[in-house]
């Protein structure tokens, strides 16, 4: 959420760019909705992304979530081949295997209405833990309510639940010089548990990359 403020946008940015879309205004200049562009012009399939909302995203940028709900569902309806389309790919999937349309593009989710924090940092800072499955399953029931196109907070874990088995790759923005990922509990109890819950579900390797964003060169670092 406040990385998305000082930036102006940057890490939504990276979501369209995955997805490969981009902003359409209106006559007023304002934006009005995220477009698909054109496969032929993009020049490579369309990467689907599950998106872990901050609290602070999910009050201050309702908008923004209807915005990329709509995206995902144009994705998810659009005329290309599933092999080309990675959303449509895995909706179609989910739908086959009785799902709604609704629950199988689900892709915003973060903690209930007027919930904050995953509070997997809390479990580690108190020792309340035996095994990393235990921080997983915690992350799990902290964050499994979707957001976006009137969803407001549903609580659809086994939703999220497949969402996390197709996860190759967790991306965390980093646009501020003042921690690093060893200082604060917020890198591990967002980004590090998300990629832990996604390799616990699909049972293969997950990379974790940190952007960081913060001086004029933007570097994309491996966590290991």
């Amino acid at each position: 959420g406040l990385d998305t403020i000082k930036t102006k946008g940057e890490s939504v940015a990276i979501v369209l760019g995955l997805i490969g879309a981009r902003p359409f205004h209106d006559g007023q200049g304002k934006i009005s909705h995220y477009e698909l562009i054109p496969l032929q012009e993009l020049g490579r399939p369309r990467i689907d992304v599950l998106m872990q909302l901050s609290p602070i995203f999910r009050d201050t940028f309702e908008l923004i979530m209807d915005h990329l709900d709509r995206l995902v569902k144009d994705a998810a309806r659009a005329d290309e081949p599933p092999e080309m389309n990675f959303i449509k790919k895995h909706v179609q999937e989910a739908m086959r295997d009785g799902m709604t349309f609704e629950q199988a593009t689900a892709r915003l989710f973060t903690q209930q209405p007027g919930q904050y924090g995953t509070y997997v940092d809390d479990m580690v800072e108190d020792s309340a833990w035996q095994t990393q499955d235990d921080l997983a399953q915690l992350f799990v029931r902290r964050n499994s309510y979707a957001y976006g196109g009137g969803r407001a907070g549903q609580h659809v874990p086994e939703v999220f639940q497949r969402m996390l088995g197709t996860v190759k790759r967790v991306v965390h923005e980093i646009d501020s010089v003042e921690f690093g990922v060893a200082d604060i509990d917020h890198y591990f109890s967002s980004s590090g548990a998300l990629q832990l819950a996604a390799r616990r579900r699909s049972g293969a390797s997950v990379k974790l990359n940190y952007v960081e964003s913060y001086t004029a060169e933007t570097r994309i670092e491996d966590l290991d």
